[in-house]
């Protein structure tokens, strides 16, 4: 695992019943836009993205995926208390009050390069093999994924997602693109900053 890699704190949610996808998506960019304007310490980025087919979301599993990534844990304190405070306290709060369901993981990379946010993903998510270390499970993922992708394992478990997250961009031909393990598989679309 690189030592200096980010923790990305991921939260999936989905907008209240009657609330209109397309204002929910400019309230989320308006939050977005507000941290990377006035970004707190340790904060490095952040997206939102639309996703589809995420077993852990209520529904189909339709909804959204943002990532915040940050220095490291004492930087996600300060990207809570930030997050809610000054010139970003509006657009977070407009956000919160027309999210209906959330739930959230902490993840850090340990193979592959962090990019900047692709405007289309396709991540694989799975769980660790029953019964086999993690080094040598370390090994046959590693193996296995594309040279291109980013690998994230959880760190904290703070919802029902999986433990492992293979994340490439979409159509990126190579080997990896489907593991040879059962894994549910997930597209996000960005929703870009303007």
């Amino acid at each position: 695992m690189p030592v200096d890699s980010p923790l990305a704190y991921v939260f999936w949610h989905t907008p209240s019943p009657g609330h209109p996808a397309s204002s929910y998506e400019i309230t989320l960019l308006r939050f977005h836009a507000a941290l990377a304007n006035d970004p707190p310490s340790g904060f490095v980025s952040s997206w939102t993205a639309r996703i589809s087919a995420a077993s852990w979301m209520p529904g189909h599993g339709d909804g959204y995926e943002d990532w915040y990534l940050v220095e490291g844990f004492s930087a996600l304190e300060t990207l809570n208390a930030a997050a809610v405070s000054g010139t970003r306290a509006a657009p977070h709060d407009t956000a919160a009050e027309h999210t209906a369901t959330g739930t959230a993981g902490l993840y850090r990379a340990w193979a592959g390069t962090i990019a900047p946010a692709a405007p289309n993903v396709v991540a694989q998510w799975l769980d660790k093999r029953p019964g086999m270390s993690y080094d040598r499970w370390r090994d046959a993922l590693a193996a296995a994924v594309p040279s291109t992708a980013v690998v994230w394992q959880r760190q904290l478990v703070l919802g029902p997602t999986p433990e492992f997250a293979v994340r490439s961009v979409a159509g990126e031909a190579g080997r990896g693109d489907a593991l040879p393990w059962r894994t549910e598989r997930v597209t996000a679309t960005l929703l870009p900053l303007s």
